[in-house]
């Protein structure tokens, strides 16, 4: 275990380095030129934040928490798993009852919001040895319908981790636990606007599906309803450490009393109520606070299957005389033998550090009687000391590490220092990402390897490697001028597609186009992205025999729209009209990141477009023959079934 918590240290590390300040968000850049992986990494770097509060108030005997913490090690351990089925081994003399498999179950989706993926439903195989006294379980989760697809699921990842991030720096800025629960709050309500649902059949399955799951918050084609508003909150607070729960149970508005879902928020001793979606009228562009940080209100009731949060509060929390606390701190300091504080300075917007109090604690929530001294995660509050008329607190967490070196890097052509880093005692620094495009950093010795003392390694600014594939995954010999994107974009890779009807748009990183401003700094495998060439034209209707049939006053005029963003219309040739009113429309279709050019060529037929292609006079010439002859027929239809009945 221990392993696994400093390779997830060492992926900050990746990113960020360890300065003396507190470790700030990734940037949208930086999360945009990862891998998939290392995205994954990142959102689950942060799991062990989880409060997982139905963990501890469902009173799980001890299999049922077993197969909770299985479930939890599964699907965070790699985004391979995500679509994978956990497997779980007991003893047929300690086996569950459905029913207690079930309320492990349903715990865990209760308090891992972060696997947004899954869905409420699933099943399980169970297969027994009873000569060993051995049950297997496989749990079959079901997940979102868009996520069968892996290109799908990574690209909504990649959003929703920038999100997070985003999320992540604007609570950081934050002076109290009061502020930063307000600007999850404000950021749900400004960015979503409730999902009015109508009938049942009315939206897409991914949308409906979405609307009710964390997704609905995170990704800008879904509307969210109170599922995805209650599941995000709980999602962003876990993200940044503030200890929430997720609640449900039934509300009564001015309309019906319908299913409802909510959340519990911790501030400082006791918990709050809030309820993000009532803070928001439908059809509203303005927000509100009726339901943020109350006692439980009359018109929400809890279902009776949950337990309370306690301590809860018996009154709205009193916002009206905030501290505003200035923390000078680093989230990682090394054990010394001594008491860590946590923290370099603490002071209260207009009061003296003397009037602070702090408490620790565990990161489990456990009381410390004070600094803490061993290696672990920790957490402080501070808040206002008495006398004072201030209210409100800050929490700030911090973990106790082993010894470290510092690693800084100098360019040996400038002789600059051009980054440093901190680095676990005896273990390999990572190497610095270069700042310019189609370069990176390759180190000119071995002692950045095993570091066991402060070390000075030498670097070199060197070009990039990238390796090209084609459509079916075999690697091509290109001869680039420079790794650069810009030069990727001009160079000529006609070879790739030679197929006339699609056109080779660019090459991918990771499902991502390489574009003039992408940001190429480490060795890169890229693959092609091959499109269709799909068009509309305005006012213009595909007939059965494949022309475009179009009103012969727009000729000359017409809208060409290319589906692709990737792709761009270059140049349009129309020819004259013949005497059967046909003509052809030339379309010389390129990319927005790549050479290649395709040259199609549209049917086009003017039309008056009436049925059949008639003129309004022969439609009306025709549809007098055709009444005539309904009158005629029900004439003659009369006067035989006279003669019938005579």
């Amino acid at each position: 275990m221990k392993k696994k918590i400093l390779l997830v240290v060492v992926f900050i590390f990746l990113i960020l380095g360890i300065t003396n300040t507190k470790i700030l968000a990734v940037s949208e850049s930086q999360i945009r030129n990862m891998t998939s992986n290392e995205q994954f990494s990142l959102l689950m770097s942060n799991i062990d934040n989880t409060h997982e509060y139905y963990f501890n108030a469902n009173n799980l005997n001890q299999k049922q928490k077993e197969l909770y913490r299985v479930l939890v090690n599964h699907f965070k351990e790699s985004i391979d798993n995500y679509k994978a089925s956990p497997v779980w081994q007991n003893k047929i003399s300690t086996e569950l009852t459905s029913e207690q498999i079930e309320e492990a179950l349903v715990t865990f989706l209760y308090d891992y919001k972060v696997f947004f993926w899954l869905k409420g439903d699933l099943r399980y195989d169970i297969s027994k040895i009873p000569s060993l006294d051995q049950v297997t379980y496989t749990f079959h989760f079901a997940i979102l319908e868009i996520y069968q697809n892996e290109t799908t699921f990574k690209k909504d990842l990649q959003e929703i981790v920038i999100k997070l991030e985003k999320i992540k720096n604007l609570v950081e800025q934050q002076k109290n636990t009061y502020s930063k629960i307000k600007v999850i709050h404000d950021w749900l309500l400004e960015y979503n606007s409730y999902a009015e649902i109508g009938k049942p059949d009315a939206a897409p399955i991914d949308v409906k599906e979405a609307r009710h799951t964390p997704i609905g918050v995170f990704l800008d084609r879904y509307d969210p309803v109170c599922e995805a508003y209650a599941e995000g909150f709980l999602m962003i607070a876990n993200y940044v450490n503030i200890k929430a729960v997720y609640g449900t149970g039934r509300a009564t508005n001015q309309l019906k009393t319908e299913d409802h879902a909510w959340n519990y928020v911790w501030v400082y001793d006791k918990y709050y109520f809030l309820d993000v979606t009532w803070d928001k009228p439908i059809n509203s562009s303005t927000f509100n606070y009726n339901y943020f940080l109350t006692d439980i209100p009359s018109t929400h009731v809890k279902d009776p299957k949950e337990v309370l949060p306690t301590p809860f509060t018996t009154s709205r929390y009193d916002a009206t005389m905030l501290a505003e606390f200035d923390v000078s701190t680093s989230y990682y300091y090394e054990k010394t033998g001594s008491p860590i504080v946590g923290y370099e300075n603490i002071t209260i917007t207009g009061a003296p550090i003397q009037q602070t109090s702090i408490e620790y604690y565990k990161k489990d929530g456990t009381k410390l009687s004070g600094a803490p001294i061993d290696l672990g995660v920790y957490y402080f509050v501070a808040t206002p000391k008495e006398p004072t008329s201030l209210t409100g607190d800050i929490v700030v967490y911090f973990e106790i590490v082993p010894l470290m070196h510092d690693v800084t890097f100098i360019d040996v052509d400038t002789n600059e220092v051009v980054g440093t880093c901190k680095v676990y005692d005896g273990h390999d620094a990572v190497i610095l990402e270069s700042t310019t495009n189609g370069r990176k950093y390759v180190p000119q010795g071995d002692n950045y390897k095993n570091v066991t003392s402060d070390q000075t390694v030498y670097v070199k600014l060197e070009r990039i490697v990238i390796t090209f594939f084609n459509q079916n995954d075999e690697e091509v010999s290109v001869t680039l001028f420079d790794t650069i994107p810009s030069e990727i974009i001009r160079h000529n890779f006609d070879f790739i597609n030679e197929n006339p009807e699609k056109i080779f748009v660019g090459w991918t990183q990771n499902d991502e186009l390489i574009k003039e401003d992408t940001l190429l700094v480490s060795d890169a495998l890229l693959h092609p992205l091959i499109e269709d060439i799909k068009f509309t034209i305005k006012g213009a209707i595909k007939g059965l025999d494949g022309y475009y049939r179009i009103k012969s006053d727009d000729y000359k005029l017409e809208e060409i729209t290319l589906v692709s963003p990737n792709q761009k219309i270059l140049e349009v040739i129309v020819s004259e009209v013949d005497d059967k009113g046909l003509y052809t429309i030339k379309l010389k279709v390129g990319s927005n990141y790549s050479t290649q050019e395709r040259v199609v060529e549209i049917p086009m037929k003017q039309s008056s477009m009436l049925p059949f292609d008639l003129e309004m006079n022969q439609l009306i010439f025709y549809g007098v023959i055709a009444l005539i002859a309904i009158i005629g027929i029900s004439i003659i239809g009369s006067f035989i079934k006279s003669r019938r009945n005579n």
